[in-house]
């Protein structure tokens, strides 16, 4: 296995929309609106006719638009042309957007320096192939061999415990926090207060990269924070690709025809499931054509009870493993199929679920956290799903190729593995009798 810490860079423009989280429906590019200030015109880029738009507004042939005070001081001027001009040319001093969190947040260029606090955005840098810039990053990504080259990096610790002096000691120009982890609402929120309380000058920003439904539009700000559009936007012609295989199969399918889906999670108990208060595990089941049965609740991540599961009687039965086990590797390099195999027919062995339908059919599958997290791989967890979930509609799609699209993701991320490097993805890959 080769590793180039800095990732894989390349200059490919694709005009891509935003996707529905929910539905797994694009959204038309004409409703997509970049959120950045200087997109003048409230289309999806900025460029060319945000100058002639502001143009317009300054001779009265325009509407003044939320987004055309490209600068912020108040007013529509020439000013508003040149912070435009400068964005598009790359040399603007700072950047103004509205952070997914709804946050409008200025950004001081360039950005050289980045703490992160979750490995959604770790990636997402990487993917751009500005790995280098980081300065620091969480406990949890520092203690992965899959981020190795940010191991003897200041650790700022996690959310609910960070290291505030090591944070100043790095001096970044942006820190990255989560923005849609109910669970974490409280603990960044306290960040975002603490940080402006001690140091002013720090800019944090709220993306979690773990979400169908903002992938794209977080992937394109952050091309424009750190000077990547073009890196960005191949990027996300990777990921839309898929995407549109999975939307494009799934479009018009009824409510009747999606099979009825337990997601059992590692915590916090032998039966346990996520719901919509956990988006980033819960969507990509609603995307790839499934109906979470537990999907409706309350919370997160919670302890469910056996004979509701009996009563619910799902179709498919789907458990996520996040156990590293791959020797040399671990997280993001897949796992051990012979531990996927232990988890699937202890499933199966539980005698209360014996007369449960996904169970009776042998449509017990388990994935592996890696193909599923962080989001920029996602649409590859989702395709494993969908397969399962209707495998009529996707036959034309078979295993290896998604395989070989995870590979492609990893050189994204600076890795070059063969199909002997990577372990198992999911468990098993085709119906038992097939």
């Amino acid at each position: 296995m080769r590793i180039n810490p800095y990732g894989r860079m390349a200059c490919s423009l694709v005009a891509l929309a935003l996707y529905s989280s929910l539905a797994g429906i694009p959204v038309a590019a004409s409703s997509y609106t970049l959120d950045i200030f200087g997109n003048a015109n409230m289309d999806g880029a900025i460029d060319e006719d945000d100058i002639i738009y502001v143009e317009g507004i300054i001779s009265g042939n325009n509407q003044e638009t939320e987004l055309a005070d490209a600068n912020r001081d108040g007013i529509i001027t020439r000013e508003d042309i040149d912070q435009i001009e400068a964005i598009i040319s790359e040399s603007e001093n700072e950047l103004t957007l509205i952070d997914s969190g709804g946050r409008e947040v200025t950004v001081k260029k360039p950005v050289e320096r980045i703490v992160v606090f979750h490995n959604g955005v770790t990636e997402a840098i990487r993917s751009l192939g500005a790995g280098d810039r980081i300065v620091s990053c969480n406990s949890y990504t520092a203690d992965q061999k899959f981020y190795q080259e940010f191991g003897d990096l200041p650790n700022v610790g996690y959310v609910d415990d960070p290291n505030y002096e090591a944070i100043l000691e790095c001096d970044p120009d942006v820190v990255f926090l989560f923005t849609q982890i109910p669970a974490h609402d409280t603990n960044c929120e306290n960040i975002r207060n603490k940080l402006k309380e001690i140091d002013p000058s720090i800019t944090v920003v709220g993306a979690d990269f773990l979400m169908a439904g903002t992938y794209v539009d977080e992937m394109r700000k952050l091309g424009y924070i750190l000077d990547k559009e073009a890196e960005a936007e191949e990027f996300i012609e990777f990921y839309s690709g898929w995407m549109e295989k999975i939307n494009d199969r799934l479009e018009g399918i009824s409510e009747e025809d999606k099979p009825d889906v337990y997601f059992e999670m590692q915590w916090p108990s032998t039966y346990s499931s996520c719901s919509v208060g956990l988006l980033a595990l819960h969507e990509p089941v609603v995307v790839a054509g499934g109906n979470n049965i537990f999907g409706d609740f309350d919370g997160a991540v919670f302890e469910v009870d056996p004979e509701a599961v009996v009563e619910k009687n799902p179709d498919i039965i789907l458990k996520y493993e996040k156990t590293y086990a791959r020797g040399d590797f671990d997280s993001g390099f897949g796992l051990d199929p012979a531990k996927l195999a232990e988890l699937r027919d202890e499933i199966i062995s539980r005698p209360e679920l014996q007369n449960v339908t996904a169970v009776r059919d042998g449509r017990v599958y388990i994935i592996s956290w890696d193909i599923l997290l962080s989001g920029g791989k996602q649409p590859l967890g989702m395709a494993y799903m969908a397969k399962w979930f209707h495998p009529e509609l996707f036959k034309d799609i078979d295993f290896e190729e998604i395989e070989e699209a995870y590979r492609e993701y990893l050189r994204y991320q600076g890795f070059e593995c063969d199909s002997t490097e990577i372990g198992a993805l999911v468990y098993p890959e085709k119906y038992p009798e097939n």
